[in-house]
């Protein structure tokens, strides 16, 4: 069966793939942070121009005012399509907790935390949702 899987992630995704890296931040009643770029919801992050968690530093605070990453700590990583370049990503995910939810910047129009269940209401990317049914499933969500 993991074969099968090897072999169909390799006939679907592009063989050049951008490293993308995002941040878990999940809150005390075990709401996961969700930002909205254009009309799909994602994680907070950002392609890379430092190292990962300088990027996390950078990003969150570009896209959510006064939005301060700390405690940032190694998830897992996960592979799928960009939701608007359509090109192949490999994203790196990050446990982070976030010091201030300020009102969203930028290209972000929205910012809201969600339970599990109502993620489901949002159209998430395609590693979005990923990340969602991995959280799940590792009892974080």
């Amino acid at each position: 069966m993991g074969n099968i899987m090897c072999l169909y992630l390799k006939n679907t995704l592009p063989s050049i793939m951008r490293l993308v890296v995002s941040a878990a931040i999940i809150n005390d009643k075990k709401e996961l942070l969700l930002v909205q770029k254009k009309t799909v919801w994602i994680l907070p992050g950002g392609k890379p121009e430092e190292s990962d968690l300088g990027c996390l530093v950078r990003e969150v605070s570009e896209e959510i005012e006064e939005g301060k990453v700390t405690n940032c700590r190694f998830y897992k990583a996960f592979q799928g399509i960009a939701p608007f370049a359509g090109d192949g990503i490999n994203v790196d995910v990050y446990f982070a907790e976030l010091q201030n939810l300020g009102k969203p910047q930028a290209e972000i129009s929205d910012a809201a935390y969600a339970t599990y269940e109502k993620t489901r209401a949002y159209p998430l990317s395609d590693v979005t949702k990923q990340v969602v049914e991995s959280l799940k499933q590792d009892g974080y969500l």
